[in-house]
């Protein structure tokens, strides 16, 4: 058993997504919360090349849940590729030193753990980003071998959690949601596991919740990566230095190079 959960109270400006989880937002019909992490939260969701790779591969099992989705959300920027050219938004750095700092790790991490895995945690290192993967193992692995990985590592069902949070989704439609991966075989956490969604909720170790909103997740930490929590709040409301969290200025909430959701044109 993983013993206490540390907070971390910031908005990051992009979730590094690998392939699992977002195969399993996909065949749920939830591709629009990638829209609403950006329009609400000011977060870019984004993948490198080889997700890219791995999600549009031909013959890849499942493809005809996932792949037209997949392909709507880089069609209408709710999802973007982070390849050298695209990096320089969201560093301050040189890009080009950004991008190959990025494929250095990631070849190094690809020694013990998957490709699409080891790229994605390694633009969260380089980029000090979260990554969203459902691959606890990947964790473990990196653990036990000293790998550099991201700080926090998030699972779909966090975003499905936290927008049930929020409001976005209701308890009837993160039943179906369950339903819709049962039918594909595709696994939830354990504790969702042949229980309905709010009798698996009261199990589940949130690792992303908004800290405006009444926390209904309150599940004891069990996998390495619970120890980590993502708290974040709502950018549409943020008018000012006032309203970000206490140790935290503006330069934390929105990239260098990058303003807000609202100001970089339309999804």
């Amino acid at each position: 058993m993983v013993q206490g959960v540390a907070e971390s109270e910031i908005v990051p400006q992009l979730l590094v997504c690998d392939t699992d989880a977002l195969i399993q937002i996909f065949i749920a019909e939830q591709g629009e919360l990638l829209k609403k992490l950006r329009r609400i939260y000011g977060i870019q969701p984004v993948i490198t090349e080889s997700v890219e790779d791995e999600l549009f591969r031909p013959g890849k099992r499942k493809a005809a849940l996932f792949q037209p989705k997949a392909q709507k959300a880089l069609d209408n920027q709710a999802l973007l590729i982070l390849d050298e050219r695209s990096v320089g938004a969201f560093t301050s750095n040189d890009r080009h030193t950004t991008y190959s700092s990025i494929q250095l790790l990631g070849q190094r991490n690809n020694i013990a753990i998957g490709r699409g895995e080891a790229f994605s945690h390694a633009a969260g290192v380089v980029l000090r980003a979260p990554v969203l993967s459902n691959d606890s193992k990947a964790v473990e692995i990196a653990d036990r071998r000293d790998l550099q990985i991201a700080q926090h590592v998030l699972r779909a069902y966090d975003v499905f959690v936290l927008f049930h949070q929020i409001g976005q989704l209701s308890e009837k439609d993160c039943d179906e949601i369950r339903k819709l991966l049962a039918a594909a075989e595709e696994a939830p956490p354990y504790v969702f596991r042949n229980r309905k969604f709010i009798e698996g909720l009261a199990h589940f170790c949130p690792r992303l919740v908004d800290r405006n909103f009444p926390k209904l997740a309150a599940g004891q930490p069990a996998e390495l990566a619970d120890k980590n929590c993502l708290v974040v709040w709502s950018q549409t409301a943020q008018k000012g230095p006032s309203a970000t969290p206490s140790g935290a200025t503006l330069a934390d909430v929105w990239p260098t190079q990058q303003p807000p959701a609202e100001d970089r044109g339309s999804e």
